[in-house]
């Protein structure tokens, strides 16, 4: 129990990290398949990523009630919903494989999205379950574990593709227990009353004038690290690069991703939140560059995942301060909506794109939305929030 203290704080925050590993891992192993397991069930590569963007659709639906319906009575009902679409996805995933029936595969992609929208409340989650002095420390517990899903989604996915008679269909038999886990662990948090903050006369007005750039930034660096995580597999495939090979490139980006995040404070301490999402969007120009080299698809994935982690991040930071404490939760519902809404655009565009055009123009195509995104940047003020958050980060 000391040890568990010492490292988790407490039980409760250390269900949540376990049902993050759990459900990240899955989430990681339905994003590497399904490309490819698309392209055999709609038999064309041009809609292969349908799958991907309509989980993100579903994720941009229910979105904002999950959000909603959290904060007026509570996480529990949410992430039970979250648990029992994680654990449906395998299922349902298994009849398409077995009965070769693509709707099935379809609706396994709504499940998806369902567990993985409710998996996005985890990080605040974590924050409820700490006191106010520890918060910091729950949030970097909560991306620290996912440093183990980027690890082991992708390469249980390339170790269980081809075990028995039909491609895929042990990988779905292994998700299932890891859902029924994940799904457990978050059912036993003991959840507070949470509850939303007192409304106030401006609670219901919502002004862009100082979150109009941190939204812009948010979701141009999610629609650039979509279009090319999601395409970089069926682009792999269709050049007959071997299913292991694919798996270590995305576990790579996926690593990435999460692994930024233990010195994002610090970063944006000794660079300023302004330079960071600069040098995020400048990673993001050069990993398009580097992709176009197919001996370089690894470094140009791990600069994509580390310009994503700079540029999201710190746009969703900027964000969090720019918002007036009154319409903060509402602002948030909205970048959420865009961001997620965005991101499904770029998963159905990415195999239309590389069908119709290829690689190569796809990729020089996505160049000037990074630079523009740092053109966007130099308008960016440094509020008074914005220095309240650069004070935050020497507190810490």
């Amino acid at each position: 129990m000391q040890l568990v203290s010492r490292l988790f704080i407490n039980k409760d925050l250390l269900l949540i990290a376990f049902a993050q590993i759990a459900f990240l891992t899955n989430s990681l192993m339905f994003f590497t398949f399904a490309p490819i397991l698309g392209a055999t069930l709609v038999s064309t590569t041009a809609y292969a990523n349908a799958p991907l963007a309509v989980s993100l659709i579903v994720m941009l639906l229910v979105s904002y009630p999950f959000g909603a319906y959290s904060q007026r009575h509570g996480r529990k009902l949410v992430f039970a919903i979250g648990g029992v679409a994680s654990i449906l996805t395998p299922i349902l995933a298994f009849l398409a494989v077995t009965k070769d029936y693509s709707p099935a595969f379809f609706a396994a992609a709504v499940t998806h999205g369902v567990s993985a929208c409710a998996m996005t409340f985890y990080r605040f989650a974590a924050m409820e379950v700490v006191s106010e002095s520890k918060i910091a420390k729950a949030i970097s517990i909560i991306m620290f574990v996912s440093i183990i899903s980027a690890i082991f989604g992708p390469k249980l996915t390339s170790l269980t593709k081809d075990i028995g008679s039909i491609q895929f269909s042990v990988t779905f038999l292994v998700m299932l227990p890891i859902a029924t886990f994940g799904t457990v662990c978050i059912l036993l948090v003991r959840w507070g009353s949470y509850r939303l903050p007192a409304k106030t006369e401006n609670a219901s007005r919502i002004s862009f004038k100082s979150t109009w750039q941190p939204i812009a930034l948010a979701t141009s660096s999610y629609f650039i690290m979509t279009l090319i995580m999601t395409s970089t597999p069926l682009h792999m495939h269709v050049n007959h690069a071997h299913f292991s090979d694919i798996a270590h490139v995305i576990q790579w980006h996926m690593f990435a991703m999460f692994f930024p995040s233990i010195m994002t404070a610090q970063l944006i301490k000794y660079l300023g939140i302004n330079n960071l999402i600069r040098f995020g969007f400048l990673l993001l120009a050069v990993a398009a560059l580097v992709c176009n080299q197919s001996n370089l698809l690894t470094l140009g994935l791990v600069l994509l995942g580390v310009g994503w982690n700079f540029s999201f991040i710190g746009a969703s930071q900027l964000l969090a301060v720019n918002s007036p404490e009154e319409s903060r939760i509402k602002m948030q519902g909205i970048n959420d909506l865009i961001v997620f809404g965005f991101s499904a655009l770029a998963s159905f565009l990415s195999s239309w794109l590389l069908h119709h055009l290829n690689w190569s123009i796809m990729l020089w195509a996505i160049l000037p939305i990074p630079m523009i995104s740092i053109a966007l940047t130099l308008n960016l003020k440094a509020t008074n929030n914005q220095r309240l958050l650069h004070d935050n980060c020497d507190a810490k």
